[in-house]
């Protein structure tokens, strides 16, 4: 029962950090798709560069955000222990 209260303990912390990573996430595909339609009345070529810079800087951010969940984990990991 212990661990139970534990986990939510921390439910509301991390539903406060989630919160902005999901409109985050959320403007990152409104991004994409507002670049794409722009991109469509140019033809094939402005497509297929802009959907290849569009996966680059998802992968960009994908890496950034695992650095980062990585370092919050490394550094509050001690903290939760106490």
């Amino acid at each position: 029962m212990g661990r139970r209260t534990d986990v939510l303990t921390l439910a509301r912390p991390v539903a406060r950090l989630a919160v902005p990573v999901l409109f985050e996430q959320a403007g990152i595909v409104l991004f994409c798709a507002v670049n794409t339609l722009l991109a469509s009345n140019g033809g094939c070529e402005p497509i297929s560069a802009v959907g290849t810079i569009d996966s680059i800087g998802n992968l960009e951010i994908s890496v950034f955000g695992a650095l980062s969940t990585g370092r919050i984990v490394a550094i509050e990991a001690p903290a939760i222990d106490r």
